[in-house]
């Protein structure tokens, strides 16, 4: 299997189930682990990211601006309250 490099601060895509868990849905995710962390697990720590944008207390939005490389398509909020950990090998 081939070493996946991560990186703190970076969207990747991953399947995320369904909260009645009937199946999941690939979405958008920021990594929130650091590099010794995502070096020496085999899993990283991520949270959440919508396009739909909502007043929520614990979330906070990203535009293209605030990306150093890739598209953002639109506006997106990052759900810092809806952490998960996920294998980089999903």
């Amino acid at each position: 299997m081939a070493t996946i490099f991560v990186k703190q601060r970076e969207i990747w895509l991953c399947p995320f189930p369904f909260s009645d868990l009937s199946g999941t849905k690939v979405r958008p995710v920021l990594i929130l682990s650091n590099e010794r962390y995502n070096s020496s697990s085999v899993d990283v720590i991520v949270c959440a990211i919508t396009s739909h944008i909502k007043e929520i207390p614990f979330a906070f939005t990203i535009k293209q601006t605030n990306i150093e490389s890739g598209t953002l398509f639109q506006p997106s909020s990052v759900r810092v309250d809806s952490l998960f950990k996920i294998k980089k090998s999903y």
